[in-house]
C-alpha cells in the first residue's frame, strides 16, 4: 500500500524568501479601506498572505480583496487590479499572525502569464 500523497495544487506556487514582499489590497466596493499582507508564497492560481491579527479586521471566508500593489518583487509591480476570494484563514486566537490564503477570481491571462513567468523563473 503506497503512503505518497497526491499533491492537491493545480498550479506550481514559489515560496517568497524576500523580506518586505507585501501586497496591497482593498475589500471589493471599499476601495478607502486598504489592508497590506506579507506575501507568503504565489502562483497562477493565487495567493497566501500572512498579516497581524490586530491588522486582519474584516478578514473572513468568502470575501473578496482587490489586489492593489505588488511591493518588493521585480517583475510583478504592473500586476495589479486583480480579484480574489478568501479561501481560507490558519491561526489559532493566541497567535500574533494569521495565514490567509487567496485564489484569483476572473484574471486577465496577461497577469496569468507574468506570475507563471515569474514563478518559473526561480
Amino acid at each position: 500500500m503506497s503512503t505518497v500523497e497526491k499533491e492537491r495544487r493545480r498550479f506550481k506556487r514559489r515560496v517568497i524568501v524576500e523580506d518586505g514582499v507585501v501586497g496591497i489590497f482593498h475589500f471589493r466596493g471599499v476601495k478607502e479601506e486598504l489592508v497590506t499582507a506579507s506575501i507568503m508564497d504565489l502562483s497562477e492560481g493565487g495567493l497566501h498572505l500572512a498579516l497581524k491579527r490586530v491588522d486582519s479586521k474584516g478578514i473572513a471566508v468568502g470575501k473578496h480583496l482587490v489586489l492593489t500593489e505588488i511591493k518588493g518583487l521585480a517583475g510583478l509591480e504592473s500586476v495589479t487590479g486583480v480579484e480574489l476570494e478568501i479561501r481560507w484563514i490558519v491561526g489559532p486566537p493566541s497567535f500574533d499572525n494569521i495565514g490567509v490564503g487567496c485564489e484569483f477570481i476572473n484574471i486577465p491571462e496577461r497577469v496569468r502569464e507574468q506570475i507563471r513567468q515569474f514563478v518559473y523563473s526561480e
